[in-house]
């Protein structure tokens, strides 16, 4: 157990690759079977475990598996001594705080919406199997799915540009709020 605790990551790598090959059994057939069922219990339970063990919310493993507790780090420290703040940190702080979050919904929300609109796309033009393929080079078909979209279709998908550039300004904003939190290190 300890080696567990000492590794975190690789702790959910494992199970992470337990519950693959689990859950590959489900897309042979048109329902949910029991191993897929397992696997899925057994990664929610340790991905809460990770999370848990890492000091972090419990609201992270609602982003499993696609955002892995493999990208947070671990927030455990030591409590200390509180001073008094001054009103100009404070709403410095606080908007910081308010630009961050906002910056966080933009790009997964967008993201998810970009997401959702490329599997699609990718189901329609190549099907089940090389869409889980295209999902291991999630980031270059990313940028492939409007191209791929324009050449079957015929005509621009310009109801996705919107969507598209808020995903990068997101990461933007998030940025924008860390310098006026004055943060230096947070992830």
């Amino acid at each position: 157990m300890g080696w567990f605790k000492r590794h975190l990551n690789w702790t959910w790598v494992f199970a992470y690759l337990i519950w693959f090959p689990l859950n590959a059994t489900a897309l042979d057939h048109d329902f949910f079977t029991i191993p897929s069922l397992i696997g899925s219990g057994f990664l929610l339970g340790v991905s809460i475990w990770v999370i848990k063990q890492k000091g972090r919310r419990l609201a992270w493993v609602l982003l499993t598996p696609f955002f892995s507790p493999l990208w947070l780090g671990n927030k455990k420290t030591q409590p200390t001594a509180t001073q008094p703040v001054p009103l100009i940190q404070r709403t410095r702080t606080a908007t910081g705080r308010f630009v961050k979050i906002l910056g966080w919904i933009l790009w997964l929300g967008c993201g998810l919406f970009i997401f959702i609109w490329s599997l699609d796309v990718f189901f329609d033009a190549f099907g089940t199997w090389i869409t889980i393929l295209l999902f291991v080079f999630y980031p270059v078909t990313f940028v492939a799915a409007i191209p791929i979209a324009w050449f079957r279709t015929g005509t621009f998908p310009s109801h996705i540009l919107i969507p598209y550039l808020l995903t990068y300004a997101g990461p933007a904003l998030i940025y924008a709020g860390r310098r006026m939190r004055r943060e230096e290190e947070e992830f």
